[in-house]
């Protein structure tokens, strides 16, 4: 049987459309906590049309709407004995909607049948009564799918590994390609393995695409992924399915959030944006995974933005965003309209924002940032500078050696560097918009790159301990991510650190700074205060820290105290 999902994975990224439950929950047509589709029998068109949503939106596969359809669920929900009826329902209108697709857009489509976890596996806690009792419905389920004329099957949400591994069984002696994404509530599967070695088992054991969907949002499911992708041989194809909800170092799975609860109807607070989706998907690009979507939660915004994050052209992008066409916002950036709806202030917090997201936000007020950094009475630069100075000589460091200028923007830091002695400062900042206003000659190039592009809270390896002092004014605290681990990362044994946080924000720090200092590698130098007029209420707290250890050597030992890195989930 030819294998069209290998074929199309190695030809570039899928685009996977999940989020049927939750799409259809808002939409008033399913039930909250049952999240049994019955929708598919009740109002069969809704599932049609939300389905030609997701493809317009740049869904290369059309996933039949079984999830939740198995015997337990239907059991559950008063169903019991229509567990055919329902399956064979949702595989037709994947199957039409795809072919009317192909028929629409001169492309092929992939077509998916989906099976998932049960509780009875966890409830019943014996694989034996679980293959005689749950098992034959399942395959029941996927020869269903195969009858159809599915192109793979997608076996998901899987907690516990040994009933991944009973699925996929069931899909390869079906003779299908098989998709088999676990759900990470925890640091490992309840039998003690790592996600990164459970996704490796399921490989060998004939698994086409292996990787995880749901319970994590992007921020908390990249670590694991990009631990899974290098365990993984390079010919192997990873799935990439997060949830859209902002899980952080606190709480990193969505059914937590809200102290757990925001879970299920409460969720909307924590949605992400577009862009940090479309963020997410890049970044799973550059990892080398090839098998990207969404899960619950994810709607055809989500989607779109995914698909032209990779670089397509949807069929949906003709109604893509285009604030040119807005009556105020459209305008110039000097007019008075434009000004009263955009504020007059520099960029405050971006928490709800991820690294792409921030770089596109400072590009989009590059041309006002120097004069509103001015109106705002913006005086860290040159107070910090003047400090930095007089600390490195003391401790009879050189002005000569190198300082990197963590969150350069238009250079206005430079410039208080350069005026304080210093000849030797690079640059690095997040935005293009930005950097392309620095004065020529501010900054030394980097390995003849030039200023360094790059985010502190995803810094690139090859900037780790390149710096005899790092300098960062204005920059930590604006996100939620402890970006503080990048000025870590860029420093070397012997120099400073500088950096400044809102004193509103500085409590967040305070533990990894406290890891930093009790392991030997930071020792405090200086600490003071900087009022400027934009935020009074909330003053600039400026910290030098020498640095007295290898920072990179031994991160290990305090990488637990910062956001998105493996052992804080």
């Amino acid at each position: 049987m030819p294998n069209r999902l290998h074929d199309r994975l190695n030809d570039g990224p899928l685009i996977v459309a999940e989020g049927y439950v939750f799409e259809l929950e808002r939409s008033c047509l399913l039930q909250a906590g049952a999240f049994v589709p019955t929708t598919v029998l009740e109002h069969p068109q809704a599932v049609r049309h939300l389905t030609d949503r997701f493809i317009d939106s740049g869904s290369d596969v059309v996933l039949a709407l079984t999830y939740y359809t198995n015997a337990d669920k239907l059991r559950r929900f008063g169903m019991e004995g229509r567990l055919e009826e329902i399956n064979r329902a949702a595989l037709q209108i994947a199957i039409d909607a795809a072919a009317d697709a192909t028929a629409r857009h001169a492309r092929p489509y992939l077509v998916a049948g989906n099976i998932c976890n049960t509780y009875e596996f966890e409830d019943y806690r014996d694989v034996d009564r679980y293959r005689r009792d749950v098992l034959p419905d399942i395959e029941r389920q996927v020869a269903w799918a195969r009858e159809a004329g599915v192109d793979f099957v997608v076996g998901e949400t899987y907690y516990c590994l040994d009933e991944a591994r009973l699925h996929l069984a069931v899909i390869k002696d079906a003779g299908l390609p098989a998709v088999i994404t676990l759900s990470a509530r925890g640091d490992t599967t309840p039998e003690g393995v790592s996600y990164e070695e459970a996704c490796h088992i399921l490989w060998e054991e004939g698994a086409d695409v292996v990787g995880l969907n749901c319970t994590r949002g992007p921020a908390t499911m990249l670590p694991i992924l990009d631990r899974i992708r290098k365990k993984i041989p390079p010919h192997g194809h990873v799935a990439a399915l997060p949830v859209p909800y902002r899980t952080d170092e606190k709480e990193p799975i969505f059914l937590r959030l809200g102290r757990g609860q925001a879970f299920p109807t409460g969720l909307d607070a924590h949605l992400c944006a577009r862009d940090t989706m479309a963020d997410f998907a890049r970044r799973a690009y550059e990892m080398g995974i090839r098998y990207i979507g969404a899960c619950c939660g994810a709607g055809p915004h989500h989607v779109r933005a995914m698909a032209e994050a990779l670089g397509r052209d949807t069929p949906a992008s003709r109604y893509s965003p285009d604030m040119s066409k807005h009556g105020a916002l459209g305008r110039t950036p000097d007019d008075a309209i434009r000004a009263a709806w955009e504020g007059g202030t520099i960029l405050g917090s971006m928490e709800d924002l991820s690294p792409g997201e921030i770089a596109r936000a400072y590009d989009q007020v590059a041309p006002r940032y120097e004069a509103l950094v001015r109106q705002a009475g913006y005086v860290l630069p040159q107070a910090m500078a003047g400090h930095f100075r007089i600390a490195a000589g003391a401790l009879g460091l050189s002005a000569g050696e190198s300082v990197i200028d963590a969150g350069c923007g238009n250079g206005l830091s430079g410039i208080a560097l350069r005026d304080m002695g210093f000849t030797q400062v690079y640059g690095l900042d997040v935005s293009p918009g930005l950097i392309a206003q620095i004065p020529p000659g501010l900054y030394r190039p980097f390995d003849e790159e030039g200023v360094i592009e790059a985010s502190l809270t995803d810094l690139p390896h090859c900037y780790w301990g390149q710096f005899d002092h790092v300098f960062s004014a204005g920059t930590i605290g604006h996100t939620a991510t402890l970006d503080l681990e990048g000025l870590v990362k860029l420093g070397r044994k012997g120099g400073l650190v500088a950096f400044s946080v809102r004193e509103n924000r500085l409590a967040r720090y305070e533990e990894a700074m406290g890891a930093l200092r009790s392991c030997g590698i930071w020792t405090p130098v200086e600490r003071f205060r900087v009022e400027d007029t934009h935020k009074a209420t909330s003053p600039h707290i400026v910290l030098i820290e020498r640095v007295t250890d290898d920072p990179v050597a031994r991160f290990g030992e305090v990488e637990r105290f910062f956001y998105r890195l493996p052992s804080a989930h």
